[in-house]
């Protein structure tokens, strides 16, 4: 397999990218952000007087959906509450809420999306004709010193978590700009057929049927895989790129990693490590080394970058105050 993969890549740069390492503080806004989706959690909703609706705010609202200029089933609904932000609504509807105040009359004008839930609406522009009846707010007491440094903590941890994260896709993706690959179209059909079939199995444990999706959306499975068609180069290119440097740079897995990699597989599946040992057949084991082998192959890069300017290295902070 290793050779098959070697001649679908001529490896490109690697060692010593000029790439500096993504922003990791936490900004002013999403610290506010967080705040605010605290209040929804622990506050209570406070009516408002005085101002127009905006975001984060739940307007109530009587509204009839119009479609060709008549009522359509379901479409309307009296003393609803809509929290504005969420997209609880179809995309745009919330947007034209905010700035109203209580009393106004606002036609709001959207459009379906092509593959919506429900075939007569799929695609159409729709008129929702909408009274503002009442605007609330959430309000919550004041955090502690002890809660605001427990919140900044789990944004930062997040924070680095996600910014770690990106930056290795962003230097993946600067050694397959400068690579060529020949890779048959075959393969890239394979790598969306298995994210398609990853997008099953993530529905299933959410509680959906897939062919119930299908059904209600009108996609296919084909569809599908035409929608995954571009994602899957990309995964392909990341695979063949760190396996070449690992094969390159003769990186290998250890047993101590293999195992500290089962002990997490077990974990993360809450099932004791014997279990799922008794379960590995040696394809699944080889896929494991290789996995181990990409992530190292990762961390070689990220460890030989070069930067031109040793500023780069340190964090823009952004203050909190």
């Amino acid at each position: 397999m290793a050779n098959k993969e070697a001649k679908l890549i001529r490896l490109g740069k690697y060692d010593g990218l000029d790439i500096p390492r993504p922003d990791s503080t936490v900004t002013f806004e999403e610290f506010h952000k967080a705040v605010e989706d605290r209040k929804r959690l622990v506050g209570n909703k406070v009516k408002v007087e005085g101002r127009p609706a905006r975001m984060g705010d739940v307007t109530v609202i009587d509204f009839v959906g119009l479609l060709d200029g008549e009522p359509f089933q379901g479409g309307s609904a009296q003393d609803y509450p809509l929290e504005l932000g969420t997209d609880e609504f179809v995309k745009g509807f919330e947007e034209q809420l905010v700035g109203k105040n209580v009393g106004d009359h606002v036609d709001v004008e959207v459009t379906f999306p092509e593959y919506y839930a429900a075939p007569h609406l799929a695609g159409k522009d729709v008129t929702f004709k909408c009274d503002i009846k009442e605007i609330q707010e959430y309000q919550a007491e004041e955090m502690t010193d002890e809660e605001h440094d427990q919140l900044m903590k789990a944004l930062t941890d997040r924070k680095e978590f996600e910014t770690e994260d990106d930056y290795d896709q962003i230097l993946a993706d600067a050694v397959i700009a400068d690579s060529e690959f020949d890779v048959p179209q075959e393969v890239i059909d394979d790598e969306a057929r298995e994210m398609v079939g990853e997008w099953g199995k993530l529905m299933m444990r959410q509680g959906m049927d897939p062919n119930l999706y299908f059904s209600m959306t009108g996609l296919t499975e084909e569809k599908m895989m035409e929608n995954f068609i571009d994602k899957a180069e990309v995964r392909v290119k990341r695979k063949l790129v760190l396996e070449a440097i690992a094969a390159e740079q003769n990186i290998m897995a250890t047993i101590a990693e293999i195992n500290e990699y089962m002990e997490q597989l077990a974990k993360a599946a809450n099932m004791e490590l014997e279990v799922l040992r008794s379960h590995m057949t040696g394809e699944m084991l080889r896929e494991t080394e290789k996995e181990i082998r990409n992530r190292k192959a990762l961390n070689y890069i990220k460890l030989h970058v070069s930067l031109t300017k040793e500023s780069d290295l340190l964090p823009k902070i952004t203050p909190l105050d």
